[in-house]
């Protein structure tokens, strides 16, 4: 029992959000090596029951099946996707394996469909009726998700996992752990492989320990081909040597506050802020994505802001972690929530000295049908809620205070300057009401009236100030031959000049019996029996025609 509790309170991650105290620490240690599969456990010495670890564990061996047990058999206790990330990792499994764990579970989730929404006609005509009217379309992110950078660290596809094939940067800090490789050519020929001690140097055969602890690789390039020198007489004459970076040190990094799984990592010393955060899932729902800090030494090293790299693709701050350094995430101060008409609807933090203006710009900007003239905001206060209309020219000035909802309404679906003429003209439709734009000019821009144009009326539909409909009639003969005074068109007037056929009452003739074709057709001027015969198709053979 004491030797179980050693090895969990002594684990490198310290899982104190989850385990507060030894016996529930305890029951959820034992839990999680009844959830993994026997198969998983079967690749440990002694199987996991008996308390080995899960550093052998390799996740690329699992089955599928085997992920969804161990998936099932957690959410069945209650366990979050999270809390089985954090039990397995203070059971030893490797970080690297967690990433492709969580790459597995969702992928897994992607091929069952899970949550996959079926709509209905009905159901996807009121969204996009819902659309059009302003609301955020069904797709858009959802619960935690729509925190903007929330699902950057919660993504599969995206993996800030260190590049291990990479030239070492110039300022890269040796230390020790790190193992350099000396290579002599030439004359003579030799090939050291050099671990930095724990006190910080290297042993050269024949040379003795040079001290390169905190130097970059250049320098300390510099200094042990220096110390060479007196093995190898011909050196920089025919006998040549370089030095370069080995294996790399594992450092150990802290990761606090605000985040989804906090506690002690152990990484890669070429890992950045970027590739801890990742591997912690980030910050959580209350952490700032705009001030997350590394101290160094009880010091503020740097202050990274990841809207920089997801907004400009500029990772500014994102340095290289040392040992022993803390990551502190601390709770978000200001938080809106902007919505309708913009690109990228979602939940933005804001600092102090930014604006609404910034946050429309975070947003994307206005999408196609935005109406940008003024912006209503919702802000709580100390007793109620209130709205604000905000104009445009005040957007650069406007503060933004914590919970405000922004709302972009969409524009309204009418026309400033539409006209509209149908009937009896060429080109029939839609016109732009230009300035003193006559009857005359409208006709004229629709080609010109049909030759079977009705002149003696034709109508005007106008909205009146009330936005009832009157009608003007007009002896359009009178307007075009400038009898009678041409009228100036107003916006949403709409013309129609009626065809000659359109006022004619409609003739028929049927013909029945034994004919090709009997039926009813039309009665044209001067028919004769003759002619509807033939558009009937002629007699059939058993005619009687006498």
């Amino acid at each position: 029992m004491k030797d179980r509790k050693s090895l969990f309170i002594n684990h490198n991650h310290h899982f104190y959000l989850i385990f507060h105290s030894y016996i529930f620490g305890l029951f959820f240690f034992c839990s999680v090596s009844f959830f993994l599969p026997e198969t998983v456990n079967a690749q440990l010495p002694g199987g996991v029951a008996s308390g080995q670890n899960l550093s052998n564990v390799k996740v690329d061996q699992m089955s599928d099946d085997q992920i969804k047990q161990l998936l099932q058999k957690s959410q069945a206790s209650g366990m979050s996707q999270q809390q089985l990330e954090s039990a397995v990792l203070a059971k030893g499994m490797q970080p690297s394996e967690i990433l492709k764990l969580r790459a597995r579970v969702a992928s897994l989730k992607q091929q069952t469909g899970q949550k996959q929404e079926q709509f209905s006609s009905e159901d996807r005509s009121r969204k996009e009726e819902e659309i059009d009217n302003g609301n955020q379309p069904s797709q858009q992110a959802t619960g935690p998700n729509k925190i903007f950078g929330y699902s950057l660290f919660n993504n599969p596809s995206i993996k800030f996992e260190p590049n291990m094939n990479m030239a070492t940067p110039k300022n890269y800090q040796l230390g020790p752990g790190d193992e350099l490789i000396v290579d002599v050519w030439g004359a003579s020929q030799a090939t050291y492989h050099l671990k930095i001690s724990p006190d910080g140097n290297v042993l050269i055969n024949n040379v003795g320990p040079v001290h390169v602890n905190g130097l970059t690789v250049e320098n300390a390039s510099s200094k042990i081909i220096g110390r060479l020198h007196k093995n190898y007489a011909g050196l920089y004459h025919n006998t040549w040597a370089q030095v370069t970076l080995g294996n790399v040190r594992s450092i150990k990094v802290t990761i606090v506050g605000e985040v989804r799984t906090p506690g002690a990592y152990t990484l890669s010393s070429l890992s950045s802020v970027f590739n801890a955060l990742y591997l912690s899932g980030g910050p959580s729902v209350n952490g700032s994505f705009r001030n997350i800090q590394v101290i160094r030494g009880g010091r503020v090293a740097a202050t990274l802001d990841v809207y920089d790299f997801l907004l400009h693709g500029k990772p500014i701050n994102d340095i290289h972690l040392k040992d022993q350094d803390i990551i502190y995430v601390g709770n978000y101060k200001t938080r809106v929530e902007i919505s309708g008409k913009v690109k990228h609807p979602a939940i933005f933090e804001v600092k102090g000295d930014e604006n609404l203006d910034n946050v429309l710009a975070f947003a994307g900007g206005y999408s196609d049908k935005a109406y940008s003239k003024r912006i209503k905001i919702y802000r709580n206060t100390d007793r109620e809620r209130k709205v604000l209309d905000i104009e445009s020219d005040e957007f650069k000035h406007f503060s933004l205070h914590n919970g405000d909802s922004i709302v972009v309404d969409p524009i309204l679906e009418r026309f400033e300057n539409r006209v509209e003429i149908n009937g009896a003209v060429y080109r029939p439709g839609i016109y732009a009401l230009t300035d003193n734009i006559t009857l005359k000019d409208l006709i004229a821009k629709a080609e010109g009236l049909k030759t079977d144009a009705f002149l003696s009326r034709a109508s005007i539909y106008r909205h009146k100030d009330d936005y009832s409909i009157e009608v003007i009639p007009v002896d359009l003969s009178a307007v075009m031959k400038g009898v009678s005074p041409d009228i100036t068109l107003k916006r949403e007037d709409l013309v129609k000049i009626p065809s000659i056929y359109d006022l004619k009452e409609t003739y028929s003739l049927q013909i029945e019996g034994e004919i090709k074709k009997p039926g009813t057709y039309p009665f044209l001027e001067n028919s004769t029996l003759h002619d509807l015969i033939v558009m009937a198709g002629g007699f059939l053979e058993s005619a009687s025609i006498s």
